[in-house]
């Protein structure tokens, strides 16, 4: 729920540059959508990967995938 939470004001701060064409206040002048883009898209990867652990955790399948090395060693 944190995530989604973060994830939600994330995207926020970026609809709110895009709207009101938000620039970095340094010589370079960048617009602020680019580095909060990132930030959307990490957030967003972070839902979907603990929805993924979720799913899985409620199908008594293991949390995470073993490493092919893993399994020649077994």
């Amino acid at each position: 729920m944190l995530a989604l939470l973060v994830l939600i004001s994330f995207w926020s701060l970026f609809a709110n540059s895009w709207a009101r064409g938000l620039r970095q206040s340094s010589y370079t002048n960048t617009p602020l959508i680019y580095p909060q883009a990132l930030a959307v898209l990490g957030a967003a990867q972070l839902v979907l990967d603990l929805c993924a652990r979720t799913i899985r955790l409620w199908l008594d399948l293991p949390a995470e995938q073993p490493l092919a090395k893993e399994e020649a060693d077994a």
